[in-house]
């Protein structure tokens, strides 16, 4: 199987595999998508709902016209994900959704809400939940099913602790400067932990996926090998059709 190897500077040195340090990054990045999520969001809606005296209905409409929109077009960023590599899109992903934050922190009337909605969307919920679900296959094939479920752990944290999180800094901070929080945070950590230590691929540094030795990758790579049985006996026109 061909692999696009291209070589990544060495990343810090480890007395264990590399990927349970790029497997960290997945879980944070999850973790960050909290503020695109609905459970983050809906903290807000409410606030909106009171300052500016919208209807819920409305409100939830526009929710969902944003949610819909950025859904049909995530494959935009599926495409440069594979274009421009995981290192550097959760560079453009996390300064993206600081910046979505910041735009809700002014929002003041449906048409910026909207806006806001569908960025938060795009680049939390939708993107920053995409970039490590694709990161992680890379570095784990034996023990991917361990891997991913370590990696949502982020996701499960942040559903438990951003809700009254932002309870707190809306009630402290007021609503605006809550926005901001998000937006310090995304700059300040995830984008920066996430040019330090994310790589795109263990080829690309020398390793192996998994961590195997040469010798281990190919009987892995037997194991998952997809079963093929060649048959040299002829197959009858109705045998044939059955194929379709």
């Amino acid at each position: 199987m061909h692999l696009n190897i291209q070589k990544e500077d060495e990343p810090i040195k480890t007395n264990f595999y590399y990927g349970w340090v790029v497997l960290v990054m997945a879980a944070l990045a999850y973790f960050f998508s909290g503020p695109g999520q609905t459970y983050s969001i809906s903290i807000f809606i409410d606030h909106y709902i009171e300052n500016f005296g919208w209807s819920r209905s409305l409100v939830s409409t526009l929710y969902s016209a944003g949610t819909l929109v950025s859904g049909l077009i995530l494959t935009f960023m599926g495409k440069n994900i594979d274009k421009f590599g995981h290192r550097k899109m959760i560079v453009i992903i996390s300064i993206s959704l600081g910046l979505a934050a910041v735009w809700m922190s002014f929002v003041s009337t449906p048409v910026m809400l909207l806006i806001g909605f569908f960025l938060m969307r795009f680049f939390g919920q939708g993107s920053l939940g995409l970039w490590p679900q694709t990161l992680v296959p890379h570095w784990f094939r034996s023990k991917r099913g361990l891997a991913m479920s370590i990696m949502g752990i982020g996701g499960v944290i942040g559903a438990a602790v951003i809700p009254p999180l932002n309870n707190y800094l809306i009630n402290t901070l007021g609503l605006s400067n809550a926005w901001r929080f998000w937006t310090l945070a995304l700059f300040l950590i995830m984008a920066p932990l996430g040019w330090f230590f994310v790589r795109n691929r263990p080829e690309n540094i020398g390793l192996k996926i998994d961590g195997l030795e040469e010798e281990e990758e190919d009987r892995v790579s037997e194991k998952f090998a997809p079963q093929v049985h060649i048959s040299n006996d002829p197959w009858t026109l109705k045998q044939a059709m059955k194929t379709k």
